[in-house]
């Protein structure tokens, strides 16, 4: 299995508290909390903009992201919808497996008209881990 090691450390008492993970002696991963008043809180505009289809060549599979609300869902054939998490603005954060042992990251990319225009998908380093893969837009919704 897979062995993290999670580590909380605070410069200062004033610093924001700082999380330092490394999974199975590989490379730190570090992340500084956000004060609450500076999480992303997206209007449901802002989510429908990410709402689409989108393709990745390297897996050959289509996901659709759709908006509803205060909510984005990703919606796979075959597969419960999961609600995507907004943690800072293009970046979403879901937990992916049967019990969402493994925290994916997903980060857009967006093109010359600033609409979204690429996906890529990262999970922690372990056995089965994924860096940068990518989608692209095939249509929005």
């Amino acid at each position: 299995g897979n062995v993290g090691i999670f580590t909380f450390t605070s410069p200062t008492p004033a610093a924001p508290l700082r999380l330092e993970l490394s999974w199975n002696d590989g490379p730190v991963e570090a992340s500084e909390r956000i004060p609450d008043a500076a999480v992303w809180r997206p209007s449901a505009a802002g989510l429908a903009e990410y709402a689409g289809v989108w393709f990745s060549p390297d897996l050959e599979a289509t996901w659709t992201l759709e908006a509803s609300g205060a909510r984005l869902a990703l919606r796979r054939r075959g597969l419960p919808d999961v609600t995507l998490r907004p943690v800072a603005h293009d970046r979403f954060l879901r937990a992916f497996g049967p019990d969402g042992e493994v925290s994916a990251r997903l980060q857009f990319s967006r093109g010359s008209d600033r609409t979204p225009t690429g996906l890529t998908v990262s999970t922690p380093a372990g056995e089965d881990s994924v860096r940068n893969l990518a989608f692209v837009r095939l249509a929005p919704k």
